[in-house]
């Protein structure tokens, strides 16, 4: 599984059965209007063992920065950023 889709997939939030989402996640990356079975279940489970934690808090700060690019102006919630803006404490 390529870095890049397992972060998108990552990013999408998973909510039910991860078989389902990864089968809807990348019919949606390929633009298609069916599902399919591109990554499977054991698959994704693999990739995201390799993952190194540490990792998380460059990714988070990248994000925000491509974020601030489209939306420069982004609205406050309780007068802090919205929750993805957060970092990842990883040395906890």
């Amino acid at each position: 599984m390529p870095f890049t889709n397992l972060i998108a997939f990552l990013l999408t939030g998973i909510r039910g059965a991860v078989q389902a989402e990864l089968d809807s996640c990348f019919a949606l990356l390929a633009g298609r209007t069916r599902l399919c079975r591109a990554i499977t279940a054991s698959a994704f489970s693999k990739a995201r063992s390799h993952l190194v934690a540490n990792l998380f808090e460059p990714l988070n700060t990248e994000l925000l920065r491509l974020v601030d690019e489209v939306v420069p102006q982004q609205p406050d919630w309780q007068g802090l950023r919205h929750p993805i803006t957060h970092n990842f404490n990883t040395s906890a």
